[in-house]
């Protein structure tokens, strides 16, 4: 018996369980795991947001889990989320043992403006990827400052609010 289905992008394991009867009411079961995974897998770890002029780096992991040692090249692209121009490109070739992991690491400047972070690892016989949104925030953003406490009693607490203002 062959069962053909299409799994989701995601790397998981599915469980499948099946029953079966005649119209003799004789019955069978089944039961199976399918692991959805890529001889190569590519696993930035983004930032949730950059600021203007700040050197950020994206460092990202690269997993083989065949049993040979795969070698390639991962490619980080910067695209403008408004206009959809690639504004910077960076490359590194890599090479992964047999069920090992690497990680390669991509450093940029950040710019204004919202960026989509695409990074991509390929090689003979493989190729995985992912794209993120990467929101850089302006250097011109107010800071907020908090000072917390805790009041339980009667009394006076006093706050010194030259220190909240950066003054103290």
């Amino acid at each position: 018996m062959e069962l053909s289905f299409t799994l989701p992008e995601s790397v998981t394991t599915w469980r499948l369980l099946a029953l079966a009867h005649d119209r003799e009411m004789n019955a069978g079961t089944i039961e199976a795991e399918a692991v959805a995974s890529k001889s190569v897998m590519v696993q930035p770890n983004m930032p949730r947001f950059v600021r203007e002029g700040d050197n950020a780096t994206v460092v990202t992991r690269l997993l083989n889990t065949t049993d040979n040692t795969v070698t390639g090249v991962a490619r980080m692209e910067l695209i403008d989320a408004e206009s959809q121009k690639v504004i910077e490109t960076q490359s590194r070739n890599f090479s992964i043992a047999a069920n090992a992991t690497s990680e390669v690491a991509f450093g940029f400047t950040a710019r204004e403006g919202m960026l989509i972070c695409r990074i991509t690892a390929a090689g003979k016989g493989f190729s995985d990827g992912e794209q993120h949104y990467l929101p850089v925030l302006t250097d011109k953003e107010l800071v907020t400052n908090t000072h917390p406490f805790t009041q339980t009693g009667p009394g006076t607490y006093s706050v010194d609010i030259q220190q909240l203002a950066g003054k103290g």
